[in-house]
């Protein structure tokens, strides 16, 4: 019966923990060493180190064993390259980064094939663009022997040739889609999933549902996350139509994919499980719910920066909002500090900022709820939102230059802010600005900025007409 070898690496500590069967082995000659370094023999305090295979397969007492590896993808790749034959690696089951099928043995065709899908496999885990470009690479010899495999009908090999034409040129070609349909045919789970994908992406929705349910009943996670997304998109179309049935029906069933894809670990779908509950698509609107999932999302150690930036923005939109599971007593504070998290992010662009920058300055002129009214800080927030285009944000600068909030009062610099919001299609400035020409005697075009402003809805504006015997 074969030992047990399991091998724990910390990429930061270089601190390597080892254990056969149960039994510690000794790392006390490589601890502190990266993996380059423990790989191969070398010579510490005159003691022989043969290398980390060789040395366990001296107590293992054979040189055909599994090794269940705990750490990074990065680290896990660097050990595969090293491996023998005869050694598998495995990634262990109570690793952070979960990979389904990662058993390594070099030699043979079939063992080729598996390390380069498993090469593939790491590679879609991490979640970073550089290493998004890194995949791996593949001799002549070795695609010819797949060639022969996948001829033969090998699933694996035939999905491993439409990997490397894809790799290659970035694109469906009819070769590599030949390989995939039989690879998918067979019932792999992972070409499955592709197939599905290529389908949708030559809008046959059909055809990429067949294929992406298929994969999915069999745990694949990218085909559970594109069935979300296409069902979502479903529901967008409900909801534009005439017809709008089935909105409800297509988000549950989009809630449904992403929450099975988000249960596994996947980060995209758990930001979108919080984004449905945080909107109540699919889902009974819960946003003490949504907050659970977007630090669950957080937490994960395969989140991207980008997906962290827009994290923040939604976590502080929700407490910005208040609701549903929210203390009011200090949502305000929430919201600033994951507003500023986002802010600090270098990944945000100016139509975030402009936003972001409107709602802190709401927050600080309001005051309460954790956070003391300031208006300095409320006029600062609100001229950086207006001067990126804000026609609200641009109304407030107004009315605090009206009243002399933090700065001193001037009407001529209200109503140059008051014109840009209305030229940005705020309404509401459309009456503050009326009524600042009524009170300077210019009734004639106060009248018509208080008609459109109550066509449009303002209240205020309807009133004053009202009260006034104006019809609109």
């Amino acid at each position: 019966m074969s030992k047990t070898v399991k091998v724990t690496y910390d990429s930061n500590s270089l601190q390597t923990t080892i254990t056969v069967d149960g039994k510690p082995f000794d790392t006390s000659r490589i601890n502190g060493k990266e993996i380059a370094d423990w790989v191969y023999p070398f010579m510490m305090r005159k003691v022989r180190w043969n290398g980390i295979f060789e040395e366990l397969a001296k107590v293992v007492g054979s040189d055909e064993y599994t090794i269940q590896f705990s750490g990074s993808n990065a680290a896990m790749l660097e050990l595969m390259e090293e491996c023998p034959e005869g050694v598998s690696l495995i990634k262990a089951k109570d690793s952070k980064t979960s990979i389904k099928r990662v058993t390594v043995s070099s030699g043979n065709v079939d063992s080729k094939i598996q390390n380069y899908l498993n090469k593939i496999e790491i590679v879609a885990f991490n979640e970073s663009e550089e290493s998004r470009k890194n995949s791996p690479d593949i001799s002549d010899e070795d695609i010819t022997a797949f060639i022969k495999y996948a001829e033969k009908g090998n699933a694996k090999a035939q999905y491993a040739l439409f990997r490397i034409n894809f790799q290659e040129t970035d694109e469906y070609t009819e070769e590599s889609v030949a390989w995939l349909k039989k690879s998918a045919k067979q019932g792999l789970t992972e070409a499955e999933a592709d197939l599905g994908f290529y389908y949708y992406h030559e809008d046959n929705d059909e055809n990429a549902i067949y294929w992406f349910l298929k994969a999915a009943n069999k745990g694949s996670v990218d085909a559970m996350k594109n069935l979300g997304f296409i069902y979502y998109m479903y529901s967008l179309d409900s909801l534009c139509s005439d017809d709008d049935s089935d909105y409800d029906s297509y988000g549950i069933e989009s809630f449904k994919w992403y929450k099975k894809a988000a249960d596994l670990g996947n980060t995209e779908a758990q930001s979108e499980v919080a984004s449905f509950l945080k909107r109540g698509i699919g889902v009974v609107q819960n946003y003490a719910e949504a907050i659970k999932w977007y630090e669950a999302c957080l937490n994960n150690p395969l989140i991207s920066e980008y997906q962290k930036k827009g994290i923040y923005k939604d976590l502080g939109d929700i407490y910005f909002d208040g609701g549903n599971g929210i203390r009011k007593d200090s949502r305000y504070a929430k919201a600033v500090q994951w507003y500023e998290a986002c802010l600090n992010s270098h990944l945000i662009d100016e139509d975030m900022k402009k936003e972001i920058y409107e709602n802190l300055g709401y927050i600080y002129f309001d005051g309460g709820k954790g956070i003391r009214q300031d208006y300095q800080k409320a006029y600062n927030y609100y001229h950086k939102s207006a001067e990126l285009g804000s026609a609200d944000a641009a109304n407030m600068v107004g009315l605090m230059y009206k009243n002399g909030y933090y700065v001193t009062e001037s009407i001529s610099k209200a109503n140059e802010w008051y014109k840009k919001a209305i030229n940005g299609g705020n309404s509401i400035a459309k009456y503050n600005y009326a009524v600042n020409l009524i009170n300077n005697g210019n009734f004639e075009k106060a009248l018509d900025l208080l008609v459109e402003a109550a066509d449009e809805g303002v209240e205020a504006a309807q009133e004053f007409l009202d009260e006034n015997g104006v019809s609109y």
